[in-house]
């Protein structure tokens, strides 16, 4: 089967989304499938165009220029590359889905789309993107053949705007193995938070935390990893005011070698993101072994149990919070190690090797359905 995944962002672009379609690509590629990638020709924060064709560690990615902003990039060159490919599975709720589906009747191709929170990871123009969401967006929906939730929220969510039968539960995939067998030599001190510096993964709550944490444990370290979306300077500010510089290292975009090393040493992993469509880099932290905090929104409840394979904390309460970092520093070596232990048997559930073929009965579902029509 010839598959084109079809996303705004993509490699050397670093986020969940980026993560997931290259690991599906490649599972898929193995598996038999041709999967091809076709992204935006600019990243976010480069204004210099990327090459318009090029294959990266097998992954053929085609890129076309856009113009507008991040919020509703517009590329219409997209449609002259879809016609060798048999099915289209879109990971953008915006433009991509709404061209793609209008322009269906030219392009005669199945669509599948994977939710990934929609558009509502921040409260920006809520009530616009509500009103748009019921209306252009559940028009574009009725030319999808299947939308792939990859939590309940996001089912629950589009169950208000597409029928029942289409909606598929397919969670998001780690490569499990990679981290399973890090080397590891944990350092007792070390915190670590990984995700884009942007508003809605709340770095300024984290910091808030983690400074109460170094009034007692003065030898307590936090490295954050991440590209920065506009945060970067305000957290940098915000660490000198709380008197933390020495204690906090903003990263940026790091290698993924030198992330896995981190993830090898740190000992516990913290998120104070008040939206998520899913949770991977959390998984990734737990299949890595260490002990996750992170804060009570519902696509971690899904995804750790508070107090049996990690910790769910409300980081308003900056206060709580910190007594809860304090009291896993000094967890019992035995009782950390039942933790994590039942935490990776719970990311090894979401290994992508699992997870592709799921995807790959799918389409095969998808393009079964559409040709008989």
């Amino acid at each position: 089967m010839r598959i084109l995944q079809v996303t705004r962002q993509f490699h050397p672009s670093v986020g969940g989304i980026e993560s997931v379609v290259w690991h599906l690509t490649q599972h898929l590629n193995v598996v038999g499938h041709r999967t091809d990638v076709i992204s935006l020709n600019r990243t976010w924060n480069n204004p210099v165009p990327l090459p318009s064709d090029e294959v990266i560690e097998g992954i053929r990615i085609r890129r076309v220029p856009y113009w507008g902003r991040r919020c509703y990039a517009v590329a219409p060159q997209i449609l002259k590359y879809v016609r060798e490919y048999d099915l289209l599975h879109i990971h953008s709720s915006d433009f991509l889905l709404d061209y793609l589906a209008f322009s269906q009747p030219w392009h005669g191709k199945p669509l599948v789309l994977s939710s990934h929170g929609v558009f509502f990871h921040t409260s920006f123009a809520r009530r616009l993107k509500s009103v748009y969401f019921h209306t252009i967006t559940r028009l574009g929906l009725q030319r999808v053949s299947k939308i792939v939730c990859v939590s309940q929220q996001d089912l629950n969510l589009l169950a208000k705007v597409a029928p029942r039968h289409k909606l598929r539960l397919i969670h998001n995939g780690i490569n499990y193995d990679e981290l399973a067998e890090l080397d590891r030599t944990r350092d007792p001190n070390l915190l670590l938070s990984v995700g884009r510096l942007a508003s809605n993964k709340r770095y300024d709550r984290l910091l808030a935390a983690f400074a109460l944490v170094v009034q007692r444990r003065p030898a307590a370290r936090l490295v954050i990893i991440g590209p920065d979306w506009g945060e970067m300077k305000t957290l940098q500010r915000m660490a000198v005011s709380l008197n933390i510089t020495n204690q906090v290292r903003l990263l940026g975009k790091v290698p993924r070698q030198q992330l896995l090393n981190h993830l090898g040493q740190a000992s516990i992993w913290l998120t104070a993101s008040e939206y998520e469509a899913f949770g991977v880099a959390l998984l990734e932290a737990q299949a890595a072994g260490c002990v996750v905090i992170a804060n009570q929104v519902p696509a971690f409840n899904q995804l750790l149990s508070d107090k049996r394979d990690g910790f769910l904390v409300d980081f308003m309460n900056m206060h709580a919070t910190a007594e809860t970092i304090l009291q896993v520093l000094d967890m019992p070596a035995e009782t950390r190690l039942q933790m994590t232990g039942r935490a990776q048997q719970r990311a090894a559930k979401f290994s992508w090797q699992t997870q592709a073929l799921q995807f790959d009965e799918l389409y095969k579902e998808v393009l079964s359905d559409y040709q008989s029509r």
